[in-house]
């Protein structure tokens, strides 16, 4: 009791089978990857403090990005 232990992967068809059998895990979340919207939001977090020209827009880079 008392531990958490969290898996993570893009590949689960690269998974040992037995640890997607009951018991290993109680709880599976999918996470989606973000919309243009938010990954302009991730861009703009991650790039306030830089001194960016005034070319860059990253909303050009948010929509480009898969």
């Amino acid at each position: 009791k008392g531990v958490i232990f969290l898996g993570a992967t893009n590949r689960k068809d690269l998974l040992d089978p037995a640890l997607l059998q009951p018991g290993w895990f109680d709880r599976k979340i999918r996470i989606r990857p973000p919309n243009a919207k938010v990954r302009l939001e991730i861009l703009e977090v991650h790039a306030w403090k830089m001194k960016l020209s005034d070319t860059v827009d990253l909303s050009i880079n948010a929509n480009n990005l898969p």
